[in-house]
């Protein structure tokens, strides 16, 4: 998801969750931008804070959903290390809760699922506009 600058109206985005979040560690956005590797969700979590600068997207989303997002992280890494949460990547998705993470996959797995997933609000507007062009 390509962040856009915003105005008072409009509020930052999340990265869509990837697949590959599962294999690689954290890399804080600021780094992979130098480095001109690819900013990842995870990347762009603030650990020490909830949400940080994407709050108000976060927010809108529980609306949209009817859903409280979970901690976008748990300290379940190497030493207590912050790691990308799975349960975080299925609520993004707007999946209900335990569609993937219930299911007794590993993080790993549950992380790849949500990163090769497909988001259900977006193939339905998808459907939805190539019927609409069939017609």
């Amino acid at each position: 998801m390509q962040e856009r600058p915003t105005s008072d109206s409009e509020s930052l985005l999340l990265r869509t969750p990837a697949a590959s979040e599962a294999e690689r560690g954290h890399q804080p956005e600021e780094k992979a931008r130098a480095r001109g590797g690819q900013v990842t969700l995870s990347g762009q979590l603030n650990y020490s804070s909830r949400f940080d600068r994407f709050e108000p997207a976060v927010k809108r989303w529980e609306q949209v959903t009817g859903m409280e997002a979970p901690a976008p992280t748990e300290p379940d890494g190497k030493d207590g290390a912050h790691r990308l949460s799975s349960k975080f990547t299925e609520w993004m998705m707007g999946l209900p809760k335990g569609w993937i993470t219930g299911l007794g996959l590993s993080r790993k797995d549950e992380l790849k699922a949500c990163g090769n997933g497909v988001v259900p609000q977006q193939a339905e507007l998808a459907l939805r506009l190539l019927m609409e062009g069939k017609k």
